[in-house]
């Protein structure tokens, strides 16, 4: 990744020879911080371990740390390449946080897959008792319009089985036989907030089901920002109760469909629309003049969206 340049005693060439043993110690000590950091480097960006690539760079880093103490205080040790070493460094550090996003999403969603295969046995198990498996969908603007209608459904486990819904959209539950019917309202949470747990009394799923039967029509191009931001005006009026604005709406979708821009926010994507950008092969041709036009873009944060519109 990176060398050291030993510069020993510019003088002549029998002088430079000459090394004490301290000196030596000195030279060993910062080859092998070099060997450390190196190392460490590799593991890091060739592991897929999370755990491991956070202990690997911190090695780095600590090292690295080290290194340039070393560096200032004898001036025969230089450090190269140390900028393209601290943007490996930075690529490493951006790619564990996108670790650590899909580990909290893994852990999320995993137990609920475990709910659902051992819903779907007990229902099995227990079929004396059992009216099958009812589907809870997961109130969410991600979840398909499909799964949505889908809630409260009841299937056999068999059938649930066969479905293979994914747990991100949903789970199954036993259903208990019902020997005599009581008059409690339950509810279920959500991201909105408590809600009915009877579909027809649930404002959430109703509106969620609107939203996704709009955001679902055929697009013509999903790539143009002009069409998404009218199908953004139209699911709003749909469904104001779920949505806080058409700029936030048309962020949802501009993600959904394109791209999701690191640093644009919703009113961003509507600034980019006044300024004449329409689509996302406009916004390729876009340079990092046009991007700090933006409010709270710099340099550093065009020149990121620049480069991450042309990967």
């Amino acid at each position: 990744m990176f060398n050291i340049i030993k510069r020993l005693f510019k003088k002549n060439k029998t002088e430079a020879q000459h090394i004490d043993n301290d000196t030596q110690r000195i030279i060993d000590s910062g080859n092998r911080l070099v060997e450390i950091i190196n190392e460490s480097l590799i593991i890091s960006n060739e592991s897929k371990n999370l755990d491991t690539k956070i202990s690997r760079i911190r090695v780095v880093k600590n090292n690295l740390s080290s290194l340039k103490e070393l560096t200032s205080n004898y001036s025969f040790f230089k450090i190269t390449q140390l900028d393209e070493l601290e943007k490996n460094i930075a690529a490493i550090e951006e790619e564990v946080e996108e670790l650590k996003i899909e580990k909290i999403l893994n852990e999320l969603y995993e137990p609920n897959k475990s709910i659902i295969e051992q819903s779907i046995k007990v229902a099995k198990v227990n079929s004396d008792i059992c009216d099958g498996v009812k589907f809870s969908a997961n109130l969410d603007y991600t979840t398909p319009l499909k799964y949505l209608e889908f809630d409260q459904c009841v299937k056999t486990a068999e059938e649930a089985e066969l479905l293979n819904i994914p747990s991100k959209y949903g789970c199954w539950m036993p259903k208990v036989k019902e020997l005599y019917s009581l008059d409690i309202k339950s509810t279920r949470a959500t991201k909105f907030g408590p809600v009915p747990s009877c579909k027809n009394e649930n404002w959430v799923l109703q509106s969620l089901i609107k939203f996704r039967q709009v955001m679902e029509k055929p697009f013509k191009d999903t790539t143009d920002l002009k069409e998404l931001h009218s199908r953004s005006i139209e699911i709003v009026a749909a469904t104001p109760e779920i949505w806080v604005s058409v700029p936030h709406c048309l962020h949802f979708l501009f993600k959904e469909f394109v791209i999701d821009l690191k640093h644009i926010t919703p009113e961003m994507l509507i600034q980019l629309l006044e300024m004449g950008f329409s689509s996302l092969s406009e916004l390729k041709e876009g340079t990092e003049k046009d991007f700090q036009k933006l409010n709270k873009i710099g340099p550093k944060k065009a020149r990121e969206i620049v480069e991450q519109l042309l990967d």
